[in-house]
């Protein structure tokens, strides 16, 4: 027996495949107008893209010649908004388990080394902790020293 059925059949008749998963080699035919729902993983290969918009402006795959997962979008703003509430926040770690950028709802951005937070957005500004080098320094303001030694050289 075949396993091949429309996505139109699959979705219409509530049916379920004897293993339980749908593969692109499975469906023929044109999709359905109605949106489908899906209740388990929707699993695809490398490099095979999932595209969103009417000139697949968004895609998200993971790229078969390298060991990189991308997220591209041709859209000329791409937004990333995490908006669940007071106390919400977004993480990004480059390596799981560690942060690497924390933005928290009205609560500032935070960026780690290691695991270890580094610099920290405040109401007023700025908190940095660790040794800040730059190539240059203009202060537009009042300079205030809390417990350390101030050396000028050259």
């Amino acid at each position: 027996m075949s396993k091949a059925r429309t996505l139109a059949n699959l979705i219409s008749d509530n049916a379920e495949l004897a293993d339980g998963q749908i593969s692109v080699a499975e469906v023929v035919g044109a999709a359905p107008t109605a949106s489908p729902t899906f209740t388990g993983n929707i699993d695809a290969g490398s490099g095979v893209k999932l595209r969103l918009g009417d000139s697949d402006e968004l895609q998200l795959f993971k790229d078969s010649g390298a060991d990189v997962t991308r997220i591209n979008s041709t859209s000329q703003n791409f937004y990333i908004i995490g908006d669940g509430g007071a106390g919400s926040s977004i993480t990004l770690q480059a390596k799981n388990n560690e942060d690497s950028i924390v933005c928290v709802y009205d609560n500032g951005v935070s960026l780690y080394f290691n695991n270890a937070q580094k610099l920290a957005t405040t109401s007023t500004g700025i908190d940095v902790t660790g040794t800040a080098v730059t190539d240059g320094l203009t202060v537009a303001g009042n300079v205030s020293v809390d417990g350390g030694t101030i050396k000028l050289d050259g």
